[in-house]
């Protein structure tokens, strides 16, 4: 049956090392011919050698530029490796009659993804993530780490589809505390921030943390773990002692609510000068005002400056904000660690119940104007579709443009490979995605993977300014000189006949209630 012949595929799989490769197929007498004519045909086949192991005939072929393969047909496989060695231990375990499927973690997950889709991708993190040294550069290590201990596996049902890769299965954990264990008692939460989110939103990781002190107790055992804990308390602890601040009463930890996020928005569309943001949820206005506010005042007096020089009061059409500059720039990775490593959050903001980290505060500008004016992910960018067929409510989520994150990623990759990510970026902008959900509303985690693509390059539209009217409009704008002033201005009506004259840069100047409709206009 399928099931007896696909487990016994995994009785052929050792444990693989470091860039180690194992190609397995089930073959019979007449696969095994064709297989051989194939390679033999191959027009930069060379030489080719023998070598006997265990009974079985291990073919060592050469090729003219390009590695040296090993293969074999044993007890109906056909094994092909860049390793003889790899070979070796791969009979051996056929022999055994211990594989993979004697792995209860990989059993369980094998389970509940048997026979189903147009395929099945199995990932064990410790070892896919050991195995990139030759991808990533010494940049990347830290991220790397923490990917290497995320979880223990996932699998994966494959469902192709036109213009829609989808991966949807499970992940299982190791009993020892990992990374994903932080989120495994969390309900599942819809994702607030997401209507906060600038339209030029190129990537964005949001964290469903339960609260604040919820994380840190969590994450103090994860990073106990992997033996990183007592860097994490030194620096918290010099933290608290500098600004007094009371540890679990008056920290970050205590204003924090269910939610935090990283954001990047690419603001000139080629992925070269990305804007970062931090939002973290709050719970407590007044509170978290005044953690921000001691932090602040006590550098401020330590260091004899003026209180007032660290705040602003950006005034827009609806609402006035502070925009403070903050004494140190990684507040959010001195609480939450790695996932906001290297971000500078020098300014800080309050939008809606989120705090927004930015580097500047005309960054923080930004995404007030953005906010205000409805220029978000979710109302502008066409990538939105693609997010919103996602289930509602997660754990973790994450998202990526690609070909808009090319800073960022050629940055982690390895000389060569970042020269050819960049040679090659253009044949990625009709890509949508990875977008990835984790979920815990039962066990093993719910997981999804899914990557679009576009028939046609998609690209934000460049809006100048944007105004709100009362209705929809009727008219067609007019364009008109203001004879005051030989300024172009617009006159539009509504449907309900009010109608408003708009400057250049989008300000309203004055509106008329009218009783019909208009047919051409003066100013």
């Amino acid at each position: 049956t399928t099931e007896i012949y696909t487990l016994s595929l995994h009785d052929a799989l050792p444990i693989l090392g470091k860039n180690e490769f194992l190609f397995i197929a089930g073959a019979n007498f007449d696969d095994k011919n064709i297989i051989n004519q194939t390679i033999k045909n191959i027009k930069s086949a060379a030489n080719s050698g023998t070598s006997n192991f265990a009974g079985a005939i291990i073919i060592k072929q050469n090729f003219k530029n390009f590695k040296t393969i090993y293969y074999t047909f044993y007890k109906n496989y056909f094994l092909m490796s860049f390793s003889e060695i790899m070979i070796q231990k791969s009979i051996k375990n056929i022999n055994s009659g211990v594989g993979l499927a004697d792995n209860k973690a990989f059993k369980k997950l094998y389970q509940k993804t048997e026979n189903q889709d147009d395929a099945q991708l199995f990932i064990n993190y410790e070892t896919l993530f050991s195995n990139t040294g030759s991808i990533f550069n010494n940049s990347f290590k830290n991220e790397l780490k923490l990917l290497q201990n995320t979880a223990y596996w996932s699998a994966f049902n494959i469902s192709l589809k036109r213009k829609r890769l989808k991966l949807t299965g499970h992940t299982i954990l190791k009993p020892e505390m990992q990374f994903l264990s932080i989120f495994k008692n969390i309900r599942p939460q819809k994702n607030k921030g997401l209507n906060l989110l600038p339209e030029k939103t190129s990537f964005f990781l949001t964290l469903n943390i339960k609260s604040g002190n919820y994380f840190k107790y969590k994450y103090e055992d994860f990073l106990a773990r992997v033996k990183q804990l007592n860097d994490f308390q030194i620096n918290l602890a010099e933290f608290y002692k500098t600004y007094k601040i009371k540890e679990d009463e008056t920290d970050l930890y205590s204003v924090t609510d269910n939610e935090i996020a990283l954001i990047r928005e690419d603001i000139n569309k080629n992925g070269k000068n990305p804007r970062e943001y931090i939002f973290i949820n709050f719970n407590d206005k007044s509170k978290t005002e005044k953690f921000f506010n001691q932090v602040i005042s006590k550098y401020c007096k330590k260091n004899n400056i003026e209180t007032s020089s660290y705040y602003e009061t950006y005034k827009t059409e609806e609402d006035n904000y502070t925009i403070a500059k903050l004494p140190v720039d990684n507040i959010p990775e001195i609480f939450y660690g790695i996932i906001f490593q290297n971000i500078n959050a020098k300014y800080y903001t309050l939008i809606d119940d989120f705090i927004i980290f930015g580097k500047s505060a005309s960054d923080l500008k930004e995404i007030i104007n953005s906010f205000e004016k409805d220029k978000t992910f979710k109302r502008k960018s066409p990538n939105y579709e693609f997010i919103k067929s996602l289930p509602d409510e997660s754990n973790i989520s994450f998202y990526i443009d690609i070909s808009h994150s090319a800073k960022n990623i050629e940055n982690s990759l390895q000389k060569k490979l970042s020269e050819k990510f960049d040679k090659n970026l253009s044949s990625l902008k009709r890509v949508q995605g990875p977008a990835v959900q984790i979920i815990f509303d039962s066990y093993p985690a719910y997981t999804t993977i899914d990557i679009g693509l576009n028939s046609l390059t998609q690209e934000i539209s460049e809006t100048v300014w944007e105004v709100r009217l009362d209705t929809l409009i009727e008219t067609k704008p007019f364009i008109v000189i203001n004879h005051n002033t030989d300024e172009k201005e617009i006159v539009i009506q509504d449907v309900a006949n009010k109608i408003y004259l708009i400057d250049k840069n989008g300000k309203i100047l004055w509106t008329r209630q009218l009783d019909g409709k208009i047919g051409r206009a003066h100013v």
